[in-house]
């Protein structure tokens, strides 16, 4: 979503092709942001929605490293990233981009 080096995975959640964000790191300064599907999802602590919920009902579905696949719907639009460009919102709304619920608690190994 921003123009900064990006953060390391997090450890124990991948979303299989669901997962997005935007850049404009190829883009000049001010165009519109772009989507970028990745194979990681971010902890709601990262402050960087990165799970796209297409399908029907708002679902996603979930890949964790231990291979289970959930379908989720707990989206969450928590506390955005102080910085992002303007009109971020606006494109992770349209995009249906959000996160995995309200804590961190699916990226913690126990």
């Amino acid at each position: 979503i921003v123009a900064t080096p990006d953060p390391a995975p997090p450890p124990t959640v991948c979303d299989h092709r669901i997962a997005a964000g935007s850049t404009n790191r190829r883009q000049p300064f001010g165009a519109d942001p772009i989507m970028v599907e990745s194979l990681y999802a971010y902890p709601p602590s990262q402050q960087i929605p990165s799970t796209r919920y297409r399908w029907i009902g708002a679902t996603a579905n979930v890949l964790f490293v231990d291979g289970h696949v959930e379908n989720r719907t707990d989206r969450s639009r928590n506390l955005l990233k102080p910085g992002l460009p303007p009109g971020a919102l606006a494109f992770l709304n349209k995009e249906n981009i959000y996160d995995v619920g309200t804590t961190d608690e699916l990226w913690v190994i126990e």
